[in-house]
């Protein structure tokens, strides 16, 4: 049986024009994933080959420092566009949404009967937010670079004004640094 494993389309829009692919051949899933709560709902991937970097492709980088709260930042994905809906958006979808209390995020979805972890923080948008499909999307911050706040965690869609959560990519530096050798400064 072979293991069928994710690809990565870079400068992609529309789904079914997609940019350079590559293969991923690794997986590292972080060994404290907790399924009860979502904790450590993070993993990396490396490529068969050598990603290509140009003025359209780059690394992003990671935060330095904890998250401000109320910072507005993006997502992106290819999700369910509606909570009940069949069908995956064929074209990329851009989100800006706001960083909201924890506190107030927990209680929220408490209310659903759904478990946050500790490392994982909320956003919502009037404009809506993830779906199933954009699991693993990032939460990106703009200005002045693109930098990795945090990755879409929950798998369940929250179009409907709830908040999505995300892991604290912060909160993993020191995992990803001893999983992929990268030093952070």
């Amino acid at each position: 049986m072979s293991i069928l494993y994710p690809r990565i389309a870079t400068t992609t829009i529309d789904i079914f024009r997609p940019g350079m692919i590559y293969e991923a051949n690794m997986i590292f899933y972080h060994p404290d994933y907790d399924n009860y709560d979502n904790s450590n709902d993070i993993a990396l991937l490396k490529t068969q080959f050598k990603m290509s970097f140009n003025q359209y492709v780059s690394p992003i980088s990671l935060s330095n420092e904890p998250l401000a709260f109320n910072e507005t930042c993006e997502i992106a994905g290819w999700g369910k566009e509606h909570f009940d809906g069949t069908s995956f958006s064929s074209e990329l979808r851009i989100t800006e949404m706001t960083m909201m209390d924890t506190q107030e995020c927990r209680l929220i979805f408490d209310d659903g009967n759904v478990l946050l972890g500790k490392d994982q923080f909320c956003a919502r948008s009037d404009m809506g937010g993830a779906c199933r499909g954009d699991e693993g999307g990032a939460f990106v911050r703009r200005d002045p670079s693109d930098v990795l706040l945090g990755l879409i965690s929950t798998n369940f869609c929250t179009l409907d004004n709830l908040p999505t959560a995300f892991v604290d990519v912060y909160l993993h530096r020191e995992w990803i640094s001893s999983t992929t050798g990268i030093q952070f400064p």
